[in-house]
């Protein structure tokens, strides 16, 4: 009697556990100019890529199920091209979400699913200036000039236009991680970090995008505040220190070799280090990179002259990233004599202007 009761019981768990399935089923057509075989379905975590399955493509369309109880993030690689974009669906939902492949991975039509509706927007908002950006790496100088000028009132009209989408949509979730699009500029958009994160952290309170914004909130670097100490190795192994340069003003660079816009701005960092280094100026270059020869080769192509380049060679997981919470570059610290913060993110003209008002030509 006992045993019929137990195997009762079991049998209601599973029913139970049957109906609270919350299986989501995904489709959607592919079209653009670039290939596409199949779909690399990923979980994200932290860091890593966890593989959730493989989904073959039969004449330009997928479809798939995925057991999807809690909202969560995916980035889906769409091979062989392994262009990706990420995604977030609805559970126990039927979802539609077309893709073009071309320069960039756009969406053309979202059905049933406000998350990925959220994030068409975003990238539809966004593609233009990335459109610019893909065209100046091989543009001639003076279309170069052109560029740049479209792009002092270009840029700002867009980080308007995503500050009140993602404003609008704090509840979601993607908004969790398209908020760190602002990530270089913390500063000015903290407040928008806040409201997302009071909008989520209730309901995904174990979810990795809304701690690491709430995370942010409560460990950002303001200025004043003292800046952490950076210990890496140098193209020739020795151990540099970011504290041996106090006494100094410190230009601290989070860069890269592959970051096309880091490398732009190298001849004025170049420019202001050789005008105020011997004020009291220095520089302290992190590279994000992972191979060796690509950063040093950098170095010496763009007249890095500066001794402190330093890196461990593990691209986004570098532990000098890691202490500042560098998730894009370029970014920049500005150091003051005393080790203290003076500023993010400063780059060009802001940065050459700061430059002049501490040194005082």
């Amino acid at each position: 009697m006992k045993i019929n009761a137990f195997v009762a019981v079991l049998a209601t768990l599973l029913a139970v556990n049957t109906l609270q399935a919350q299986t989501t089923k995904v489709s959607g057509k592919i079209s653009g100019s670039t290939p596409c075989e199949k779909i690399v379905v990923n979980s994200v975590d932290g860091n890593k890529l966890v593989p959730l399955q493989t989904v073959e493509l039969k004449n330009g369309t997928y479809n798939f199920e995925i057991d999807n109880a809690n909202k969560h993030l995916l980035l889906l690689q769409f091979m062989p091209s392994q262009q990706s974009s990420y995604a977030i669906y609805e559970p126990k939902a039927t979802i539609v979400v077309d893709y073009n492949l071309g320069q960039s991975v756009l969406i053309n039509n979202v059905k049933s699913s406000e998350e990925m509706l959220l994030y068409k927007k975003f990238l539809d908002m966004n593609e233009p200036v990335e459109a610019l950006n893909r065209e100046y790496q091989t543009a001639n100088d003076a279309r170069r000039r052109e560029i740049q000028n479209a792009f002092e009132t270009m840029v700002p009209a867009t980080f308007d236009q995503i500050e009140k989408l993602l404003s609008n949509n704090k509840n979601r979730l993607f908004s969790a991680l398209l908020v760190t699009f602002f990530e270089n500029q913390f500063d000015t958009y903290a407040p928008l970090y806040r409201d997302v994160r009071d909008a989520l952290i209730k309901d995904y309170p174990n979810d990795q995008m809304v701690k690491y914004i709430d995370q942010k909130l409560k460990s950002v670097m303001l200025p004043g505040t003292p800046a952490p100490d950076i210990e890496m190795k140098s193209p020739e192994g020795k151990t540099l220190k970011l504290s041996d340069l106090h006494g100094k003003v410190v230009l601290l660079d989070f860069w890269a070799s592959w970051c096309r816009p880091c490398r732009n701005e190298n001849p004025n960092v170049v420019k202001l280090y050789n005008k105020y280094q011997s004020m009291g100026f220095d520089i302290f270059s992190v590279s994000m990179d992972r191979d060796r020869n690509a950063w040093t080769q950098a170095i010496k192509n763009d007249g890095l002259v500066w001794p402190n380049h330093v890196s461990d060679l593990q691209g986004w997981t570098s532990s000098g990233g890691a202490a500042y919470g560098i998730t894009s570059i370029p970014a920049t610290v500005l150091i003051d004599r005393e080790g203290r913060i003076i500023a993010r993110n400063l780059r060009g003209a802001d940065l050459e202007n700061k430059l002049k008002e501490i040194f005082g030509k």
